[in-house]
This record gives C-alpha cells, structure tokens and sequence, in this order.
C-alpha cells in the first residue's frame, strides 16, 4: 500500500508543476469615487460561471478556461469586459451619462461560494457556519456528511449527526428551512450519506436558534439549501477501490438545468453502488474482565443508492414559486457471520444473517415567496412519505465441535423476521417579514402532522429432526438439509406488534430586529402546542387498547445581540430555549435486536420532553476578503434530557430510553480561514466538556455503574485542518486532516466501566484538474487506514471489546459539462 501511496503522489505532483498562477480570478469594484460597489455581476463571457459582488464590492470567481474574458455589469454604470489568466482584478466601473427611469431592481445571489457564506456569517445576527457546493467541489468531497465533517463541533456516530457532543437526537436536519425526515424511522435525522453534492447550493450549521427555526433541538439545526436553477448539463463518474474488500464503489450522475426567462427547471439523477467488508472482534466481559460473549465477525455489505432532485421554477419581478421534488432510495443487503464462544455454551457458536434492508423517501415541497413595497411573504408546504424496514431477514445458529449442528435450544435465534415502518407526514410555515425603517419585523404561523405505524412478523423453526438426519450440516447451505417435512415453524402471535403514532404541532412566533450602526438586537418568542399519541392493544389482553399522550405547550424565548467594533472586528451573544422531543420509535414498547448477541432495546411510553437553555458567545474577525477568525464558547444546560441507558432483566443485556436528572455541555471553539497567495488554509477546533446525571433509583440506576458520565458521543476535542495550494489555473492539490478524541461509546453496567471509542485520525489527498468543459478529481481516502477500537475498564484492567478497521479508499472522479 505504501508504494502505492508514494507513486500517486509523484503523480499529482507531476501533474500540477507547471507553473503557479491562481485558477481563481478576484479583486475588488468600484466607482469613480472608489466606494465599493456591491450586487455587480460577474459572469465569463460565453460560459454559465458567474458570481455577484459583496457589500464591500469584492469577489472571487472559479475559471473555466486558461484565458478568459470577465464581464462585470451593474444597473446605471457602463459594462466592463477584462482579459483574465487567474489572479488579482480590479475594476472601476463608469456612470452612464443618460438619465434612466425609476426602476425596481431584484438581486438574488448564489450562496455557493465561500466569500457570499462569509458575508453571509458576518452580516447574520446569529452564529452560524456553513459550506457551499464551490468548496464541496474543491475539497473532493461527494455527499452532505463528508462536508459536514468540515465544520467546526460536527462529528459522525455510524452516521448519526453530532454537534457540540450532542447526539442525533438533539439535531435537526432541514431542506430549506423546513424539517427533512429521515429515510429510516429508527432514527430522527436522515442519512447525510444520501444527499450527493450535485444536489446542494450550501449547507448551514445554525449553532444559535432563533424564532422562526422549528424547536425541537438543542445542539444545532442543519439546514440543507437545494440547488438553484442554472444553465447547467453535465454527468459524472465516479470509481473507487477500497484496499480492503478489493470490491470497486461505482457513481453515476447527471444534472439537466435550463434557466430561461419564463420557465426555469433543474433535474439531478444519481446512482451509487456500495461494496463494503468489515471484519473484527466483539466482546462483552464481566466486572473481573472475563468474557462473557467472545465473537469474531464478518460482514460483507452491498448498498444501493438512488437519488433525484426535480426543481421546478417561475420567477418574476415581485414572486417567485418553486417546486422540488425528492426521492431517495436505499437497499442494503448485509451478510454477516459470526463465531466464538458464549458463556452459555460449552461449544463454539457459529452465526449467519442475512439481512435484506429497504429505506425509501419522497417528498415534495412547494416555495412561494412574495415582494411588495408593504412586506414580504414566504410560505413553504411539505408532504413527505417514508416506508423503511426489513424484508425476511433470514437467522441461522450453529453448535460447533467439529461438526456443525443448529442450535434448537434457543429457537427463536433460527428465524424469518420482516418489520414495517410507515411515516407522511405534512408540513406548513408560513411568514410575513415587513422593514420598517432600521427595523425588521417577522410574524408567523408553523404546523406539522405526522402519522407513524409499525408492524412486525417473526417466524421461527424447530430444528430437532434436522439435527437427527444430518451428523455435519454445511451453514454457508442451510436450506440444502431443511425441508417442510423435516422441520417445524411457528410464528409468534402478539397482538401488541401493531402500533399507531401521532403527532401535531401548532406553532406561532413573532420577532424582531433592530439594525443600527454598530449594534444589532434580535429578540422573540414561539409557542408551540403539541400533541403526541403512542397506541397498541395490550399483549395479555388484546381487546384492551392502550394509549399513551403527550401534551404540552411551550414557550420559547430567544434574544440575541450583535456589536460591530468596527468593519474587521465583532462580538455577538445570544441566549434561548428551545425543546427536545422523543420520538416514535423511542416511545413504541416493541423489543428488537439489531445484530446477534447485541443489546436487546425497548422503547418507553412514559417519556416526556427535554427543555434545553442555551447562550453562546462569540467575538469574530474579518481582516481581508474571505478571510475570517472566530472564536466561541458556548453552554447548553438540559433538564429531563433522554438517554438511551441498560436495565435488569433475566434474558441479557437490554437498552431501553429514559429521562435522566439532567446534562450539561460547556465547550468552545475556534475558526480560521487564511488566504496565502495561491494557499488556502481551514482550520478548525473544538473542545468540550458534558456531563450527565442518572436519576438515583431509577430503573436503571440499579445496573449503570457510573450514574455521572459523559454525553454519549461527545468527544473532548475536535479538529480539522484543510491545505489546498493552487498548482495553476487548472490544477489543485490538497491536503485534509482531522482528529476526534476518545469519547463514550456506552454506558458501563454491573461494576464495568463506560465503554470509551479511541481516538481516530484520518488523513486525506486530494488532487483537482479543471479545464474548458472537462473536470476530474483524484481523492486517497484515510491513508492511515484508522483502526475503530472500543475500550471498556474492568478489575483485570482496560480490554478491547471491540475493533475493526474500514481500509484505505481510492477514488477518481470524473465529470463533463455538455
């Protein structure tokens, strides 16, 4: 592996030494005054590129070509046209002499680039960070998640979001504002994975709520704002070749946009095929560090991903309405096996599953936004409908002592299991902005109705007469020894498998904003009224139907200030309340286990709602034109916080979900972007601290060995770096590294300590190549083949009870623009 790392970084390097001149193209324009002149546009001429000009008449723009010519316009001066190779550009751009008419003028702006997101940050009363698909595309990175890996406090937990040491629970995922379901009901938010990058203009990370945001979060809301409609065909490829399974990763998309001056749409396709093998090491030990469950295993995994975007758009002088249609595909095939020793036994166990897996999503969202002279109006309406779940997953358990035997003492483990869950759910928020004079007002409505069901079937088999027939049974063929004649199936009947949920938000807010010279103030309330409902029939008496309700109706206070120094230097501090909800699944009774010998997890109806208050505090600077330095530090203090934590029970080990006393998390962060000539510099670091408290006598207190830890999934220290050095106008290479430090993985229970996830580092190379219409990206991905170990302390000190490694990926990328 190492010489092929060594050559494909002479390669790159050969690649790009040609010369050294920028691929970027930037400056700043101006009047005859020399004031600056923001809202100029800035096109290639010829070409569908483009840009606008900032408050401070700066700009920075991507070439095409070796040679191209820039033309900058602006309503009232006379249009400008510069000869470029890359690099610096100033303009000064004339009055014209004739007089014009009064006329109205709409600017919207692209906020796919990083200066427009810097302004954006700077201007915004709020803190926030935020990625655009100009960065994404540089960085070589292909979906949402890798992008938000980028952003300070944000990690991942097998896919699951983390912000500032808050799991997935206390985030929220939205498409333009408006809450994205997940594609899985087993979790809140969905699968960053799915959301290729052709599909997204930027990503925000809001760090700090404010009123017109939906509530149900506590560490950050991450809003996904979908592509625009552009002028735009191309397709893309994309191979990779992982070291470990030898198995390829193919991609496919293609994006139609055509944007006219009646009609505008935008159609994005994509298609992803996933081969993936994992091998490692499992175990569960008692409080004397001897095992109780010791397995190896091995999980070969194919995952299929289809995606697609269709925007539709009308746009004129004082409207706008856009339609976006989202669909996503998922289905995953997992075959694992599994094999060790279980304290239970006096023979080997030998485990195969076979898990066919199917996530669907599709949702459609109609915008209208409205300009008059008396205010403005945004309405936004959503329908989504999501089917997720199992289909016949097949489980097979083999006493080995020489020969292999099925395991009939536990039948249940000898199985057909298919589960269903069904979520549509129906969106609404509509609001009305209005200025007057250095203030902004905002009132508005949001509603929200969510229907869930599940239902599961299980059938298991009696394997005695099997066993009689056969002296050695061959598990990689199990149905070639079992017929109907030879084994026996039941199913289990429980009437409490069907479950209904509900849930219903009405919401109202009203804010305001103040906009001085140097100081900005933004304050608000929203109430939401909410209604949950969780209802089954009773297992023991079936004609007993059980219902349990949610009811609350919160009040939710937020204030923010925001003083400008002067142009380069700012603070802000900004103080709320916001709410955190359990959700269906966490509230539905049904056990399940997720792989062999796993935990068991139950849901609980008695949960109740989290209150989350909030402040953070932030001091920022802007020394030059996409250039920034920030610092934050930030506290979030929850009462009845929801943690999934393990009880008693005489079966094992089972995981169920309560409300704790309540946590903390004190942390803070910094942020730097830096330009050097052709060197562009990222950096980012977070550290925090949480704790939580399990309430004392509860029903798991009698188990948890620790009731003060950590927040599950918060790592102490997070950090980012990015080096992207501009080789010449078409060629880039970079370099991206990041650390996440040891954080809790699971509670430790009976005497044993808390399992703790080592540290992980992971270092990338990327090599860019942009050229007239053709493009291409050469990405070497985890170099370092980071190892995944989890540690666990007992009385014979700390031992591996988990480990495994992903392998190293490379990846080329190629796409042509029609």
């Amino acid at each position: 592996m190492g010489k092929r790392v060594s050559l494909l970084i002479g390669i790159l390097f050969l690649l790009g030494i040609k010369s050294a001149t920028s691929q970027t193209v930037y400056g700043r324009v101006t009047d005859e005054f020399n004031s600056p002149l923001p809202f100029v546009t800035v096109t290639v001429k010829g070409e569908t590129l483009g840009t606008t000009t900032d408050l401070e008449g700066g700009y920075t723009l991507d070439l095409g070509g070796i040679s191209s010519i820039i033309v900058f316009s602006f309503i009232g001066y006379n249009e400008v046209e510069k000869n470029t190779n890359g690099g610096e550009l100033n303009v000064v751009l004339g009055s014209k002499t004739e007089i014009l008419e009064v006329a109205e003028v709409v600017t919207r702006v692209n906020k796919n680039n990083e200066v427009i997101l810097l302004l954006d940050k700077k201007e915004e009363i709020n803190i926030e960070s935020s990625i655009g698909s100009v960065e994404l595309k540089k960085k070589g990175i292909s979906n949402a998640q890798e992008g938000l890996k980028k952003v300070s406090g944000v990690t991942f937990n097998s896919n699951r979001i983390n912000v500032r040491g808050l799991g997935d629970r206390y985030n929220q995922i939205t498409l333009n504002g408006i809450p994205l379901p997940s594609n899985n009901t087993d979790r809140k938010n969905l699968n960053l994975k799915l959301l290729p990058t052709v599909f997204l203009e930027n990503i925000k990370v809001k760090k700090t709520y404010s009123t017109e945001q939906w509530s149900n979060l506590a560490g950050a809301q991450i809003n996904i704002a979908s592509s625009g409609v552009r002028n735009v065909k191309n397709i893309s490829l994309g191979y990779t070749f992982n070291t470990q399974t030898n198995e390829p990763i193919t991609g496919l998309s293609f994006i139609l946009g055509k944007n006219t001056s009646k009609i505008k749409y935008l159609v994005a396709l994509s298609n992803n095929i996933t081969n993936s093998f994992t091998y490692g090491n499992t175990r569960i030990i008692n409080k004397q560090g001897n095992y109780i469950l010791d397995y190896n295993f091995n999980n070969n995994q194919t995952t299929v991903n289809r995606n697609g975007v269709g925007v539709l758009a009308l746009d004129k002088r004082n409207f706008n309405l856009k339609n976006t249609l989202l669909f996503t595909t998922q289905n995953i095939l997992s075959n694992r096996t599994t094999s060790g020793n279980h304290f239970d036994y006096e023979t080997e166990i030998f485990t195969t599953r076979k898990t066919p897996t199917t996530h669907n999503l599709i949702l459609n969202q109609i915008e209208l936004n409205y300009y008059n002279d008396l205010f403005d109006l945004k309405t936004i309406g959503n329908i989504s409908y999501v089917s997720s779940g199992e289909d016949q997953r097949e489980q097979f358990v083999y006493l080995y002592d020489g020969n292999y035997s099925l395991n009939n003492i536990d039948r249940l483990d000898n199985h057909l299991f298919s589960n269903q869950n069904r979520e549509t759910r129906y969106n609404l928020t509509t609001d009305l902005r209005k200025q007057v004079g250095l203030y902004k007002l905002y009132g508005g409505y949001a509603f929200n109705l969510t229907n869930n069901t599940f239902d599961y079937s299980h059938e298991y088999f009696d394997l005695a007469q099997v066993n009689i027939e056969y002296d050695n049974i061959n598990p990689n063929n199990p149905h070639d020894y079992i017929n109907e004649n030879n084994s026996i199936s039941y199913f289990v009947t429980d009437p409490s498998s069907f479950i209904k949920g509900q849930n219903i938000i009405n919401g109202g807010f009203l804010k305001g904003e103040y906009y001085g010279a140097n100081l900005n103030l933004g304050s608000g309330i929203r109430i939401e009224n909410v209604y949950q409902n969780v209802q089954y029939q009773d297992q023991l008496i079936p004609s007993l139907t059980k219902n349990h309700f949610l009811r609350s109706t919160e009040f939710l206070p937020y204030l923010s200030l925001k003083y400008k120094l002067n142009e380069i230097h700012q603070f802000r501090i900004t103080n709320s309340i916001t709410t955190v909800r359990p959700r269906f699944r966490e509230l539905t009774p049904f056990i399940y286990t997720e792989v062999f010998a796993g935990s068991k997890i139950q849901g609980n109806p008695n949960l109740i709602n989290s209150k989350v208050y909030n402040t953070d505090i932030s001091y920022e600077l802007y020394p030059n034109q996409g250039e920034m330095v920030s610092f934050n530090i930030f506290n979030k203090i929850i009462n009845n916080p929801i943690e999934k934590i393990n009880v008693a029970t005489a079966s094992g080990r089972l995981e169920t979900y309560q409300n704790s006393e309540s946590a903390i998390v004190v942390g803070g962060e910094i942020d730097v972007k830096k330009k050097f000539n052709n060197l562009h510099t990222d950096y980012n670091l977070s550290i925090l601290w949480s704790e939580i408290k399990i309430t004392d006598g509860g029903p798991s207190s009698v188990i948890v060995t620790n009731l003060s830890r950590p927040l599950q999934g918060s790592s102490p220290i997070l950090s980012n770096l990015d080096i992207f050095y501009n080789l010449n106008q078409s060629n880039n290479l970079g370099i991206t590294y990041s650390y996440t430090g040891k954080k809790l993985n699971s509670v430790g229970v009976l005497g044993l300590g808390d399992i703790y996830q080592r540290a992980q580092h992971f270092l990338n190379i990327i090599y860019n190549y942009n050229k007239n219409n053709f493009s291409s990206t050469i990405l070497l991905n985890n170099i370092l083949n980071t190892e995944f170990v989890l540690d666990q302390d007992s009385d014979a000190g700390n031992i591996i009870i988990n480990d495994f490694k992903t392998g190293v990926n490379l990846s080329l990328k190629i796409k042509y623009n029609f």
